[in-house]
């Protein structure tokens, strides 16, 4: 499988179904969408950001973002 497949996401926003994706796995991929679209645009400094992630079985949301967790 190529690498970049491996790590591109899909985010779907739940509010009005944009779709972004992100070379990040699930988890950094939605915080990154819920930072961007708040309008915190300093992605040098998302890692330290302290944001509310729900992680489940299956997807992994942070406010109306939401990805699907690879099997």
């Amino acid at each position: 499988m190529n690498p970049a497949e491996i790590l591109e996401t899909a985010v779907l926003n739940l509010a009005t179904g944009e779709v972004l994706y992100f070379m990040l796995p699930p988890c950094e991929a939605v915080k990154a969408a819920y930072l961007y679209s708040i309008g915190d645009k300093n992605t040098w400094d998302y890692a330290k950001r302290n944001v509310v992630i729900h992680c489940g079985r299956y997807v992994v949301s942070c406010g109306d973002w939401t990805a699907r967790v690879k099997e």
